[in-house]
């Protein structure tokens, strides 16, 4: 049940999350300019899940469905057995109320980081209030193993680095939370 739960909460958040921010659009942008992806052989566990369904950007932070109401898991429990258009109406009206504290890293402690990572021995910090988004592209090597950056990827890098600084202040604010945007 809980998985149920939790597989609901995180699909609903990604058709919300993806409505009110310009990931969607990025994620068609570095397509049309020949981005490559990632290799299916080479992606992390969050790239695997690709709860956002895109082809660069994926979400790291995972639903915390234990920290609903009792409530809360009732109807949402409720809505999966019958997902009328009223009911999913409460379930975007749940996921409003709740996805601060469900889909942030750690926010009962919010002034500290935590640690996640996608492999064992590799970790990453961050703000324990944020939701992380990731962004991974495919990568060329020359038969050496130096890493080759074409003008396109420069063009990518840029990109990313404008979204940071412009665009991620104006999404926090708009959704009321921190996204924090992790380039792998």
């Amino acid at each position: 049940m809980i998985e149920e739960i939790k597989r609901a909460y995180e699909k609903t958040f990604a058709l919300f999350f993806l409505a009110n921010s310009p990931f969607m659009e990025l994620d068609e942008l570095f397509s049309k300019v020949n981005i490559p992806v990632v290799e299916e052989s080479e992606k992390n566990k969050w790239q695997t899940r690709n709860i956002l369904g895109l082809k660069y950007f994926y979400l790291m932070t995972e639903a915390k469905i234990n920290r609903l109401e009792e409530d809360d898991l009732d109807k949402i429990m409720d809505i999966i057995k019958d997902p009328s258009e009223d009911n999913m109406k409460v379930f975007v009206e749940i996921l409003q109320r709740t996805y601060n504290d469900v889909m942030c890293v750690n926010p009962e402690k919010k002034d500290e980081a935590t640690c996640i990572g996608p492999y064992p021995d590799i970790k990453y910090v961050f703000d324990n209030d944020s939701i992380v988004i990731g962004f991974g592209k495919g990568l060329h090597f020359d038969e050496s193993d130096n890493l080759i950056e074409s003008e396109t990827e420069r063009k990518c890098t840029e990109i990313i680095s404008n979204v940071k600084e412009k665009l991620l202040p104006e999404m926090n604010d708009a959704l009321g939370t921190k996204i924090c945007l992790f380039e792998e």
